[in-house]
């Protein structure tokens, strides 16, 4: 599941939020409680008790009360901040609800991924796979990463399990490199699918003209808000992330399992 997944990583964000009982746009009433706050806080028996259900076997050197009243979500592309009231602190990591068990950071962040891609240019976009699909993903790709060539080769069995593949380029090679030109050559063929599944096949495409308009670079730059490092990687309609190739039965399961 995915509070499960991202739980182990954010242990000191759960004891703050267990032991202060704060969220980002708390209301005036609840930063009232700072006080009450503390006393909680000064209760280490409960707040060890939560450590270790989180961390099992974790050894404890020290619990200790930070001095907080309220923190504010900074929110700056696909990245999340926590700022309290007066400027003073700041911290980069999972804020977890455990009574909800909702990474309440992940959510934030798939919100933000979810605008991103929204907001590209459907037509910048190479389209496989159903055409009445039951799942649509964005899959940011590189022509020379060897799991998505993998993918591309079996894009007749996302089709039949009802999957829509949306091709983002994403040279990790970066900008200028080999695989960026490969990108373009693909981009700006007259028959873009053909061109990509060449360039996938590990056929030379014909170099693009000095003066063609393409997504490319834009596909980049959006990779690096993103903060996406590797390839290929699947960013679903809500926002959600999968990395890495997963064949297309099992990506349907998970799909269907998350609601995607």
């Amino acid at each position: 599941m995915k509070f499960e997944k991202h739980l182990k990583n954010a242990v000191s964000a759960a004891v703050l939020i267990a032991g202060l009982g704060l969220a980002s746009g708390a209301t005036a009433e609840e930063s009232a409680g700072a006080a009450d706050a503390k006393a909680t806080l000064s209760n280490y028996a409960e707040v060890e008790n939560t450590v270790r259900m989180l961390a099992p076997g974790a050894k404890i050197e020290s619990i200790k009360p930070v001095d907080l009243t309220q923190l504010y979500e900074v929110s700056f592309g696909a990245e999340v901040a926590y700022v309290t009231k007066d400027g003073r602190y700041m911290f980069l990591g999972d804020l977890v609800d455990i009574t909800a068990k909702e990474n309440l950071t992940e959510n934030q962040r798939a919100v933000a991924r979810k605008k991103l891609v929204a907001n590209m240019d459907p037509a910048s976009l190479i389209v496989f796979g159903a055409k009445q699909p039951k799942h649509t993903l964005t899959v940011f790709t590189d022509i020379d990463c060897g799991y998505c060539r993998k993918m591309h080769s079996e894009m007749a069995d996302y089709e039949k399990e009802g999957i829509q593949i949306r091709y983002a380029a994403f040279p990790r090679a970066g900008i200028p490199s080999e695989s960026y030109d490969k990108a373009v050559a693909a981009w700006c063929a007259k028959d873009r699918q053909a061109a990509l599944t060449d360039a996938k096949a590990g056929k030379k495409l014909t170099k693009a003209a000095d003066d063609c308009v393409n997504p490319v670079k834009e596909h980049y730059n959006i990779t690096r808000q993103l903060r996406l490092d590797g390839t290929p990687t699947l960013v679903l309609e809500d926002g959600t992330v999968i990395p890495g190739y997963v064949p297309a039965a099992r990506l349907r399961a998970m799909l269907e399992q998350q609601g995607g």
